[in-house]
């Protein structure tokens, strides 16, 4: 237990992803640039993806040490498909009334490196 809690003190959450592609592609990205990634959230999301927004999402953490690195390169970086407003509804309209399940969630949202360099530890985030 305080070998699980010291490994989890030193992750800190640099961006949240709301869709499969996003919290997949974001990982992808900051792998290969050798930054090691958990993606926390990952598993359940994949199983109960109609919840993802409840939950707040996927919480891509680092290691606070690549934490400024790791913003810098996802300042960059946007996997988000970029659709007009108008399409977006109607397609979300023609899933729901086809398959009777509400459309996928999609969205990726980053921190910035200044808003990370003090935080240490846990998520801030989810206590406001």
């Amino acid at each position: 237990m305080a070998l699980q809690s010291k490994r989890q003190d030193n992750m800190v959450t640099v961006a949240r992803a709301y869709g499969p592609m996003e919290w997949a592609l974001a990982t992808s990205f900051l792998e290969s640039a050798n930054i090691r990634v958990w993606a926390f959230d990952q598993a359940i999301a994949s199983v109960a993806w109609d919840r993802m927004i409840a939950w707040g999402g996927v919480s891509i953490r680092v290691p606070a040490s690549q934490a400024a690195e790791a913003c810098t390169l996802l300042d960059g970086f946007s996997p988000v498909r970029t659709r007009g407003a108008l399409e977006k509804v109607l397609v979300a309209i023609l899933v729901f009334l086809l398959f009777h399940v509400p459309p996928p969630p999609s969205g990726f949202f980053h921190q910035r490196a200044a808003a990370v360099s003090g935080e240490r530890g846990q998520d801030r985030s989810r206590d406001a």
